[in-house]
Order: C-alpha cells, then sequence, then structure tokens
C-alpha cells in the first residue's frame, strides 16, 4: 500500500516537474519566438520533448529503485499520475501561450 501511494506522489511530483520545466522555457523564449528566431524556436521544441520524455525515464528509474514491477498496480498509478499531471500542467501553459500569442498580434486570425 504504501508503495503504491510514494509511486503515485512521485509521479504528481515528476509530472509537474518536467512540464513546468517545459512551460518555464516557453515563457523565457517569449521575446525570441516574438521576432521569429528559428534557433530558438527550435530548441525550444527540443527542450519541451527532452523534458517530458525525461521524466517518463526518470519515473523507470525510481520504480526500479523501489522494487516496482513493470505491469503492476504501483507502475500503473506513477504513470497514471505523471499523465494527469502533466496534462494538467500543459493545459495551462497552453493557455497562457495562447492569450500571449493573442496580445502580441501572433495569432493567425489578427495576421490574415
Amino acid at each position: 500500500m504504501t508503495v503504491s501511494l510514494i509511486a503515485t506522489l512521485v509521479g504528481l511530483l515528476l509530472g509537474r516537474a518536467s512540464a513546468g520545466a517545459a512551460s518555464w522555457c516557453l515563457l523565457l523564449s517569449r521575446s525570441h519566438r516574438k521576432v521569429n528566431n528559428r534557433f530558438v524556436i527550435h530548441l525550444t521544441q527540443l527542450f519541451v520533448v527532452i523534458s517530458i520524455g525525461g521524466g517518463l525515464f526518470l519515473i523507470q528509474v525510481f520504480d526500479e529503485h523501489l522494487g516496482i514491477k513493470p505491469r503492476s498496480s504501483p507502475y500503473y498509478a506513477a504513470q497514471f499520475a505523471y499523465a494527469i499531471s502533466v496534462v494538467c500542467v500543459v493545459f495551462l501553459a497552453i493557455r497562457a501561450e495562447l492569450r500571449w500569442r493573442k496580445s502580441v498580434g501572433l495569432d493567425r486570425r489578427t495576421i490574415s
């Protein structure tokens, strides 16, 4: 019971941290993306993928460290908690990003 709870909490924390790092990267690169700096845009995309994938990798490592077998209930609890927390943080980040894009005129509807 406690291993499942620990795995779930780790999934929640790693999900929030990895999606938060991706959101922070989006926030810090706004000025460069506004002037359409392709290098920074691609670097930001790469960082987002690495941060989300890295969180999944860290959950696998942590599960092995705790002795949680793949395809067991604590394993799935950690994966599900990670997915839910990433989705929640990414939803907020996308919402903020869309509002920013609209406010600076990068919205496609305002350009055409």
